[in-house]
């Protein structure tokens, strides 16, 4: 009893730590948006969700479950400290609850299969906690920008495109002027958007991008599901985890 409490304490350590590394990690490239801080995101991901799979397989107590998340997600928000807002509450709200609904959705998978297939369970719970992840991570993003940086940030993706149309149909000594005048008499309508308009603009924004961001989880949540039965593998030979077989009783109904 006390070794698999040293053991439920050393898992614990190790989520919340991975939290709050995985936290920073977010913090930096939402601030920087640079390939080696997406690198280390991308990491720092892996790495927990790697972890966090074991959580569903080795601890079946509810309030203990509750207990570890709420860690987990305080792990996640604290390096976030700087930007918290009302929004990022509720975000870290949400994530809480869908990281607890991953576990229980995952320990009912356990309950009813006969052989354990770990990378089938690290799998399907990082699939459900890797939205957790992506709500956050967007929504620190989003509550960041105004109309006006995705208006400009439009403009600036376009541009190669819109500049290379214009070639076409204009002499090239007009083509600046006349591309400059056409973006500031759109710049000039768009400042006119009610404000109301303009939150729900950023609103939609941010949903699809929790879409696009979402869609392509599923490279490193298989790749954190390797990782994760990797480390099964090593468990189970070191004998920190141990497999066996029980006797459970089944109701059946016969004529």
């Amino acid at each position: 009893m006390a070794s698999s409490k040293i053991k439920i304490i050393a898992l614990s350590t190790a989520l919340t730590i991975t939290a709050l590394f995985l936290g920073y990690a977010i913090s930096v490239f939402v601030a920087t948006l640079s390939i080696s801080s997406g690198i280390t995101l991308l990491v720092a991901l892996a790495i927990f969700l790697s972890i966090f799979s074991f959580q569903a397989l080795l601890i079946d107590n509810r309030y203990l479950t509750i207990g570890l998340c709420l860690l987990e997600t305080l792990g996640l928000l604290v390096p976030l400290y700087k930007s918290w807002s009302l929004i990022l509450m509720i975000a870290g709200v949400v994530a809480f609850l869908l990281l607890v609904s991953a576990l229980w959705e995952t320990r009912k998978d356990l309950a009813n299969a006969l052989k354990i297939d770990f990378l089938k369970i690290a799998r399907s719970i990082n699939t459900r906690a890797s939205i957790a992840i992506v709500l956050l991570g967007v929504t620190l993003y989003i509550g960041a920008m105004t109309f006006q940086d995705i208006t400009d940030s439009i403009m600036a993706s376009t541009d190669p495109v819109v500049q290379q149309a214009a070639n076409s149909f204009f002499p090239k000594e007009l083509t600046s002027d006349i591309i400059n005048q056409t973006r500031q008499l759109i710049l000039e309508q768009l400042e006119q958007v009610p404000e109301n308009i303009q939150k729900l603009v950023v609103i939609g924004f941010g949903i699809l991008l929790f879409l696009g961001v979402k869609s392509l989880t599923f490279i490193i949540n298989w790749l954190s599901a390797l990782i994760a039965a990797l480390l099964y593998k090593i468990l189970l030979s070191t004998k920190f985890i141990v497999l066996s077989i029980e006797d459970v009783p089944k109701e059946t109904i016969s004529l």
